[in-house]
């Protein structure tokens, strides 16, 4: 009668299901690897695609803004140098170079009208002020004539800009103006010698005559 042990016996012989298990485990380890390893490299040369990509739009950008900013500026250099030229005198030259000359001798031109008037309003306040004390009030008759004026309206204004800078008021005034001649009666009052007025209106109004037939008005 053979009995049967519990145990087996104990042999070198390899397991085989073990050793298979172990070998698939150390396959599936070693794809796991390279997949990685792929998705990390390709994810490296995707990202660094986008930022060669991101920089290059950048820098077109920039280019863009530049030439832009560019025309901004050369637009509104022309718009200034327009403006500023239609202040000139007619006939003034549309280039930059022409134009900022003009635009300072004209400048200088003020500046030397400026300081005569402030000479002229001196001269007048002294006159006023040696006669503060005079109550009564002088009365005269004003007669101008100007022959082919420039511009009759213009020089009737600025008789009455000169009446007002030597404090006269005109009572009364006839005037009469053509191309070929401009005339006013002037009945006025003042604080002034009559003389006075009279010699302050007629060289206000030849310097205007003169100024409208220079410009070519």
């Amino acid at each position: 009668m053979n009995s049967q042990s519990a145990f087996s016996s104990y042999t070198n012989e390899p397991r085989v299901g073990f050793a298979s298990k172990s070998n698939a485990n150390g396959s599936n380890r070693e794809n796991v690897h390279k997949r990685m390893l792929q998705f990390l490299k390709k994810n490296w040369s995707t990202n660094g695609g986008r930022t060669g990509s991101t920089t290059g739009e950048m820098e077109r950008g920039r280019g863009k803004k530049h030439v832009m900013g560019e025309r901004l500026r050369r637009e509104t250099h022309r718009r200034f140098y327009g403006a500023l030229h239609e202040l000139l005198p007619p006939g003034t030259k549309r280039d930059q170079k022409s134009i900022l000359e003009t635009t300072i001798k004209k400048i200088k031109e003020l500046q030397k009208m400026k300081e005569e008037l402030e000479r002229r309003n001196n001269e007048v306040e002294i006159i006023l002020g040696a006669r503060e004390n005079e109550v009564t009030l002088e009365k005269a008759e004003i007669e101008l004539k100007v022959g082919n004026p420039a511009s009759g309206i213009d020089s009737m204004l600025e008789v009455l800009r000169s009446l007002k800078y030597t404090n006269s008021t005109a009572t009364a005034m006839h005037s009469n103006f053509s191309q070929r001649q401009f005339s006013a009666k002037l009945e006025i009052e003042t604080k002034m010698r009559a003389a006075d007025v009279e010699r302050e209106v007629r060289r206000s109004l030849f310097q205007v005559e003169t100024k409208f037939h220079r410009s070519g008005v």
